[in-house]
């Protein structure tokens, strides 16, 4: 098969060999492709650790939803495997992807290095505050 296409004023040309079924295939993958791109669409799909999904989200969903916002970019958590990582699919623009993601990946690696209470200030103060009116019972 050989084609050829005005695209945005840049003319493509495609030339695909090979055995009518894997030919025809390839046409499929092609036009599957332009339409991502036609769109501007992507899905890119991580994992994370079980334990940061609540986190990530936030209570009633804060957390999750301002990166949405601030993105632009469409996020799924999928399921949880059995090895413990949920999956998430990220869906936007490239641009809004690469954000997402990296939102995402902070937000991880604050809760990853906050784990106890006594590592965050916020929460030190608060539990130090705590263990005085217990102590005052």
């Amino acid at each position: 098969m050989q084609s050829e296409q005005e695209l945005d004023g840049n003319i493509v040309k495609v030339r695909i060999t090979g055995m009518p079924y894997a030919v025809e295939a390839a046409k499929i993958d092609i036009y599957e492709l332009l339409l991502i791109l036609i769109r501007g669409s992507f899905c890119h799909t991580t994992k994370i650790p079980k334990r940061y999904v609540g986190p990530l989200i936030g209570r009633k969903g804060t957390k999750i939803e301002n990166i949405r916002l601030v993105t632009g970019a469409r996020i799924n958590i999928g399921e949880t495997d059995k090895n413990g990582f949920t999956t998430l699919q990220i869906f936007g623009k490239y641009r809004q992807i690469v954000a997402a993601t990296n939102m995402i990946k902070e937000r991880v690696d604050t809760v990853a290095t906050s784990d106890s209470v006594y590592e965050r200030p916020d929460r030190l103060e608060f539990h130090e505050l705590l263990n005085e009116v217990i102590d005052d019972y």
